[in-house]
């Protein structure tokens, strides 16, 4: 199992909650379409998971910060660094700080 993080700061937390949840959506009306998604809320965090093919992806969005934490599973014939690059690619605009 091959694992990533990323993560980053941001100043508006509703702008980022719905730039994140905006392009969840966006990618699971296209290649993403046969993902799970799901989220939850606690007093310090909303958590998104996406999960599909043995790939799952949870996004931790705090009061001023998020990370992220991926999970590949070896068998996957798509080699991890793909995944990472695609990921990177497609959240780019997350990655930095906003």
């Amino acid at each position: 199992m091959a694992n990533f993080t990323r993560g980053g700061h941001f100043e508006d937390r509703v702008i980022f909650l719905g730039q994140l949840k905006d392009k969840i959506a966006r990618l699971r009306s296209g290649p993403l379409a046969a993902m799970t998604e799901k989220w939850d809320s606690n007093e310090s965090a909303d958590v998104a998971t996406l999960s599909g093919f043995g790939v799952v992806v949870t996004f931790r969005v705090g009061q001023q910060d998020w990370q992220c934490e991926g999970s590949i599973p070896d068998w996957l014939p798509i080699s991890p660094a793909q995944i990472e690059e695609r990921f990177d690619k497609e959240f780019a605009d997350l990655t930095k700080s906003t």
